[in-house]
């Protein structure tokens, strides 16, 4: 049982997520390398469903998909759809 237990959380790690606002990529100066960013639109109640990923967890808890945008995930128990990946160094 112990031994599971670092595994689970990595999985519990992998699965949370943040809000930003839609202006954020411009404000730290990044782009997505896969997909693309955060629309105005995104910022408004029930258009704001979507996810940005970082590198490490597309590799990590997705295999590295090169399909991963537009598919769903779950983050803080919400479906969001993968708009993006972001750079490995961000």
């Amino acid at each position: 049982m112990v031994e599971h237990q670092p595994y689970r959380r990595r999985l519990a790690r992998a699965r949370q997520g943040f809000q930003v606002t839609t202006n954020f990529l411009d404000i730290v100066g990044v782009k997505p390398v896969m997909g693309r960013g955060f629309s105005a639109e995104e910022s408004e109640p029930g258009k704001d469903a979507v996810a940005l990923l970082t590198y490490n967890l597309w590799q990590r808890r997705f295999g590295a998909d090169p399909n991963i945008v537009n598919k769903t995930i779950s983050t803080n128990g919400t479906a969001r759809t993968v708009i993006g990946v972001m750079a490995s160094r961000v």
